[in-house]
């Protein structure tokens, strides 16, 4: 993909001091970024400032927590309202929200037992073949690529807002 494809990975986020997964995988990427043409960029930071400048100049937004254990996830959400459409793994929010292929893409099996087994190098393989079809689309059909975009902010923007929750909220406390 780094070598058919111009491409520039950004990686941010914040986790927690004792998660030894992401400190390896993080180990893994600064070990292996020599190697690769593509440019990869690391902000172990987080916040509202910071996520405005991400996300507005950013294509893709990718959300790739392991299954099934993210809770819901709201950056994919600020993502999709923003016009960036979101490849992600199939877990959280995501699976309630993105429509694949229409507001966004998903990949990999949809697990929902954490005590089933998890087949990691099927879940690679999707995500590569997923992410090639879209950088695919990217280049050779950007007015559909765009559509995808446009669709994550007519869908995801309204479900997922405060004036939508609280409506909802009053409706049921005061019926």
């Amino acid at each position: 993909i780094d070598k058919k494809y111009k491409i520039q990975i950004l990686i941010s986020g914040v986790f927690h001091p004792k998660d030894t997964y992401v400190k390896d995988a993080i180990k893994w990427i600064l070990d292996t970024m020599e190697t690769l043409n593509t440019p990869i960029a690391i902000i172990l930071k987080r916040g509202v400032e910071l996520e405005k400048y991400i996300i507005s100049g950013s294509d893709l937004f990718l959300h790739i927590p392991r299954p099934p254990f993210e809770a819901c996830g709201t950056s994919w959400m600020r993502a999709g309202i923003n016009g960036v459409p979101t490849l992600s793994s199939r877990d959280g929010g995501v699976i309630e929200a993105i429509i694949d292929g229409y507001n966004g893409w998903l990949f990999g099996e949809n697990r929902m037992d954490p005590y089933s087994p998890y087949n990691e190098e099927s879940d690679i393989v999707d995500f590569y073949n997923k992410l090639r079809e879209i950088l695919e689309l990217h280049r050779n059909s950007y007015k559909e690529f765009l559509k995808v975009g446009i669709n994550a902010i007519k869908t995801i923007g309204s479900l997922y807002n405060s004036y939508r929750m609280f409506s909802e909220y009053v409706f049921k406390a005061y019926k």
